[in-house]
């Protein structure tokens, strides 16, 4: 997989934002409107064998995720070994991981067992969780899809333009969630 762009590895060179969304094969999902949770503050994507997998906008508030939009590309034309799993479980963590909140309090140094720990502990909690039916406009059209709140936090997963788009965040950060497709201003700030 490719680096995100926050990674630093000296002579390597992470593409821009603008052109990350550029090169990926579909629109990308950002929040539509003004005010919360505002700009994208992040931009990052993942690749799989040197094509765009994913593209990630992170909203932030006071300095700190809030909300992580994930749009991932159809598997479609792509070799399916190696691909990576994108369901809410993963997402959960990931999102959980970012915001440093602490799932095991006696786990001290990240380890290959405290991260399996940690993931399993989110499975169950996930696994364990009521999944809603919901509907979100992108593009001012009706998107149908799933919510799953647990630990404090959601994951809602919708399918759009053969692609999967994951929402997870903080549940305020989720009241009025509307989506559009990003375009190339929208990211210029980064």
């Amino acid at each position: 997989m490719e680096q995100q762009d926050g990674a630093e590895t000296p002579g390597v060179r992470m593409p821009r934002p603008v052109d990350r969304l550029a090169r990926f094969p579909g629109p990308v999902a950002i929040v539509h409107g003004e005010g919360l949770p505002g700009p994208v503050a992040f931009l990052d994507g993942d690749a799989v064998n040197d094509e765009p997998w994913a593209i990630e906008a992170t909203y932030q508030k006071s300095g700190r995720p809030c909300l992580v939009i994930r749009t991932v590309r159809s598997s479609r034309d792509m070799n399916p070994r190696g691909l990576p799993v994108e369901d809410a479980t993963i997402q959960m963590v990931n999102f959980l991981s970012r915001v440093g909140r602490p799932l095991e309090q006696e786990l001290t140094a990240p380890s290959r067992a405290s991260s399996r720990k940690v993931f399993d502990q989110v499975r169950v909690a996930v696994d364990g969780a009521t999944v809603h039916d919901v509907e979100v406009a992108i593009d001012g059209e009706r998107v149908r899809g799933t919510r799953t709140d647990a630990l404090d936090a959601a994951v809602v997963e919708l399918a759009w333009h053969g692609q999967a788009v994951f929402v997870t965040g903080w549940p305020d950060a989720m009241q009025i969630l509307a989506l559009r497709t990003a375009t190339p201003p929208d990211v210029a700030h980064l």
